[in-house]
């Protein structure tokens, strides 16, 4: 079934992976809109053009962290921030970042064993083994119909984790089939999406399944005097990659700006979760997205940009097991120098023909092999 509904997949993108490729065109008047519309709307606070002109996402995220101290009023930046994001960039990971990289991985495929079903010890083989992941303790196993994952936390990390499992049953690989954008479902509470933001039916479907226990479980953790002010930690892989993005989002929606600058992101193989302006919205928000590729992974470049999807920044990009590298793409958009360098069209064709592009998607991340065998 696995198998199938991934093929399916791939077929759906054939003819479209040798068309020329298109961008999505997005001008300066577009990005600064979306960020104006964000910061003035969820921090009730005045901000203006002359605030946000040219800057990179980072002094984004300062600009949105220095209104949610104050509240109210306006706010100005050092002019050492007001530089434009470049494309073509590719840096070298620090080590301290790559032990992240593997320690969510390991978080991320953690969500694909059963056995948290029966009890919820930290008990999954290599997964749960290793000394980045030591001492964690997981306090809900969720089963919400498609969405599947855990709650944990981790006192030495001082952080609070949330993982999402990939597609592994048939609801999970039919609402990935679900291609058509719809609009955001935000509760509101303290954000407002651009009103053209736009996401995939199927993955918001699947998230929105799970929402209410995974905003139960981490609301009590955050009640814990000891715990209040732990970093939130949401992984996932595959669907469960998309699925985190939506689930970070919509944290920091529910619990406001308590949680502005604490939430970290961290995804291996997440297909296009919206559209454009979703993309830049959600770049724009004060949260740490670390969306990770691999060679040949042919998952990452679906739904396709030619049906109107875009990636969030920022990309950690694979080619072989021993080399990483960080991409930034122009305009808080999708890098061209790396997964999307590939050749699209050739990886179709050997997902089709050969196991190569499910072996690239489950196991061309680093050291630990995704899937339901631990």
């Amino acid at each position: 079934m696995r198998s199938l509904a991934f093929l399916t997949t791939v077929a759906l993108m054939l003819p479209k992976a040798w068309a020329a490729p298109t961008s999505s065109a997005l001008t300066d008047a577009d990005m600064q809109k979306a960020r104006l519309d964000f910061l003035t709307s969820s921090y009730n606070a005045t901000a203006t053009p002359d605030m946000i002109k040219d800057l990179s996402t980072p002094a984004i995220k300062q600009v949105s962290e220095n209104l949610a101290h104050t509240g109210s009023g306006s706010a100005s930046l050092p002019s050492t921030l007001m530089t434009r994001t470049s494309d073509l960039v590719a840096r070298a990971v620090s080590p301290t970042l790559l032990n992240e990289l593997k320690r969510h991985q390991a978080y991320a495929a953690a969500a694909y064993c059963l056995k948290f079903f029966l009890n919820k010890n930290w008990d999954c083989r290599e997964r749960c083994t290793s000394p980045l992941t030591s001492g964690t303790v997981i306090t809900d196993y969720f089963t919400k119909s498609q969405s599947v994952g855990y709650v944990a936390y981790n006192d030495a990390q001082r952080a609070i984790i949330v993982a999402f499992r990939g597609s592994l049953t048939p609801s999970n690989f039919a609402n990935d089939m679900l291609m058509w954008k719809t609009e955001l479902c935000l509760g509101g509470e303290h954000l407002t999406a651009p009103s053209d933001a736009q996401i995939h039916y199927g993955f918001q479907n699947t998230y929105l399944a799970a929402r209410d226990h995974v905003r139960a479980a981490v609301g009590n953790l955050l009640n814990h005097p000891q715990r209040k002010n732990y970093a939130i930690h949401v992984a996932g892989h595959s669907l469960g990659g998309a699925i985190s993005v939506l689930s970070a989002v919509d944290l920091l929606d529910h619990f406001g700006n308590t949680l502005a600058g604490r939430i970290t992101v961290y995804t291996y193989g997440e297909p296009r979760v919206g559209n454009a302006a979703y993309a830049r919205w959600v770049n724009s928000l004060p949260i740490s997205f670390h969306r990770v590729t691999g060679w040949g992974d042919v998952v990452t470049s679906i739904p396709l940009r030619d049906w109107g999807y875009l990636h969030h920044e920022e990309e950690y990009y694979i080619p072989s097991k021993s080399n990483i590298r960080e991409c930034s793409g122009a305009n808080a958009l999708e890098s061209s120098s790396c997964i999307n360098a590939e050749n699209l069209a050739k990886n179709v064709a050997l997902a089709i023909v050969t196991p190569l592009g499910i072996l690239s998607h489950l196991n061309h991340y680093f050291d630990i092999t995704f899937g339901p065998w631990c």
